[in-house]
């Protein structure tokens, strides 16, 4: 029989994860940007327009997983920077394919037909985007009072450092003002940042040539929320630290899901996976992730410090992925305990599908304060909002059921058949090689019949589940495979195998098996084994993660099975 894989068994990641704890006994989707002013928006910029929003477009560039929208603007007017002609398009992170739609936090949002002001930055391949996420771009509207340039710094998803906190999260200014000051700036520095620019990115002009766009009306942000039974969304970590944090940012991002997942009045909950190769947060890959230090260099140098992305089919939630500035902690707040687990946290509810808060004392409003840092969880608002859009409906809990009763086993050759009396509350059963997988596999009823069992002794019982739990063992039967005959002599596999486990720390212990001079310590899919100890209990610390273990016993001549294999999880609390 299979032994029962690990929940997540960090992708076969280290060999030695384990090694640590054998040295004690032989000697572990939101945005962030900094608020910038009229003179960093012009420092921080290539070209500066205004113009008409004619063509909102997305495309997948052949083999490439990740989306952007093509945003083409008839241009009315440069205010800074080279004439780059009649028209230009932007390439903006995000969009919508026919399949499921990505969305960037804090990426400004168009409609065909609006007349804007953009501030804008070239990529090294010379395409454009707006400078600062939404702070690129403003909304030229007229109204009785004249004409008016707006900008939302309560932008759906993204967290605003700098300026005056609790003030002008809403900017409504004077066009011609605005105007006036954007081109008085650009003349006191000498002009813009010299850089070579693309008014039509390559890969746009051939796919636009060849009918491959899909285009759209508007390119804004639909809200979503998680299916049920996407619960607990596993979020995997790049294998890379956050520079400037403790820990590397893991244990303060982990410890932000704890605080969502200890919400009673909801059911969402979020949960760490594995360490992996970074993968694009522009990509929709199904796969949740937080990238630390921006290892794929995907932020540019404008003042953003963290983006966070949503994929969705429909409305839909199928990834959420948040990728985390290498100089995020140069900004002086992070410097404070608490901040960046604040931020982090912050950023974890809108990979849960929150919006922004209008409460300033909420985990959820959108900038940071002294009182987000010196406490760093959700406070009622936020609470609110989680129970509203996963309401944890109670239902009467069932006691755990009793354990099945007349078992019997029938070996033909490599085939068993199990009859047993079920169990009237039970809804599965487990079934249970013991010194080998605890549980092997989960079946619905009697009788059990398996065929291609390899050869060998083996102890079988079974546990009844119902919602209430799982219960004790049913009697044991031993299983002669193949008419194995027994070696007198050979070792016993060790039993009462147990783990605890008390934040990083897991202490090991088991019955010592007679005759055995060592034990093997295996860890399911990571290492077999990962080391070898003369004792029968010992502790130390494994990084975050699941893992599957079991024990073996050993002299000079032999090596015993497997003890019972325990799985557990290693979260850091």
């Amino acid at each position: 029989m299979a032994q029962r894989q690990s929940l997540s068994p960090l992708r076969r990641a280290l060999p030695l994860l384990l090694t640590t704890l054998l040295a004690v006994v032989n000697p572990v989707s939101a945005s962030v940007v900094t608020r910038l002013s009229d003179q960093q928006l012009v420092d921080r910029s290539h070209l500066i327009v205004t113009g008409r929003v004619t063509g909102i477009e997305t495309l997948r560039a052949g083999s490439d997983p990740r989306r952007f929208t093509y945003i083409t603007v008839q241009i009315v007017e440069t205010l800074g920077g080279p004439g780059p002609g009649a028209e230009l398009v932007l390439k903006q992170p995000g969009g919508a394919g026919p399949e499921n739609t990505r969305w960037i936090f804090g990426s400004p949002e168009f409609t065909k037909g609006e007349e804007v002001l953009l501030a804008l930055r070239a990529r090294p391949d010379g395409s454009l985007y707006t400078t600062g996420l939404f702070q690129g771009k403003f909304s030229l509207r007229q109204e009785a009072r004249g004409r008016r340039a707006i900008r939302d710094f309560s932008h759906a998803g993204t967290m605003v450092l700098g300026g005056k906190l609790f003030q002008a999260l809403h900017e409504d200014r004077d066009f011609a003002t605005l105007r006036s000051r954007l081109r008085q700036l650009v003349r006191q520095r000498g002009g813009l940042q010299l850089r070579q620019i693309r008014t039509r990115p390559a890969e746009y002009a051939d796919a636009a040539a060849s009918g491959k766009t899909r285009s759209s009306e508007a390119f804004s942000l639909v809200g979503g929320k998680w299916p049920a039974e996407a619960f607990p969304v596993v979020m995997d970590f790049s294998v890379n630290k956050q520079p400037g944090v403790s820990s590397g940012g893991l244990n303060q991002t982990i410890a932000g899901m704890a605080a969502w997942n200890a919400i009673s009045g909801s059911y969402a909950a979020l949960a760490p996976g594995g360490f992996v190769p970074a993968r694009s947060i522009f990509a929709c890959d199904l796969f949740s992730q937080v990238n630390f230090g921006d290892p794929l260099d995907e932020i540019p140098n404008d003042g953003t410090l963290a983006l966070g992305g949503a994929c969705a089919v429909g409305t839909d939630y199928v990834d959420g992925d948040i990728t985390f500035n290498a100089d995020f902690s140069s900004q002086s707040v992070f410097s404070q305990a608490g901040c960046f687990q604040g931020a982090a946290t912050h950023e974890l509810g809108h990979v849960l599908g929150l919006g922004h808060s209008s409460s300033t004392s909420a985990l959820m409003y959108p900038g940071i304060s002294n009182q987000l840092c010196s406490n760093p969880y959700p406070r009622s608002d936020d609470i609110a909002g989680v129970t509203a859009l996963y309401p944890n409906v109670s239902t009467p809990s069932l006691p755990a059921p009793g354990p099945p009763s007349n078992l019997s086993a029938e070996v033909a050759g490599d085939q068993l058949t199990l009859s047993f009396s079920e169990v009237s509350d039970a809804t599965s059963y487990y079934v249970v090689a013991v010194g080998y997988c605890d549980p092997c596999g989960e079946i619905f009823g009697s009788p059990l019949f398996v065929a291609g069992l390899p050869s060998g002794v083996f102890p079988i019982a079974l546990r009844s589940v119902n919602s209430g739990g799982v219960s004790a063992l049913s009697e044991v039967v031993e299983i002669n495979v193949g008419g194995v005959k027994p070696v007198p002599g050979t070792l016993l596999p060790p039993t009462q195998f147990k783990v605890e486990v008390n934040g990083f720390q897991i202490s090991l212990s088991w019955n010592a098996v007679p005759g055995a001079t060592a034990y093997d310590i295996v860890a399911v899919d990571i290492c077999d084994p990962c080391g070898t100890v003369a004792v029968t209990d010992i502790s130390g610390e494994v990084p975050f993660g699941s893992y599957t273990l079991g024990i073996r016993a050993r002299n000079g001549t032999q090596v015993s099975n497997l003890s019972n294999m325990v799985t557990f999880v290693v979260t850091g609390f």
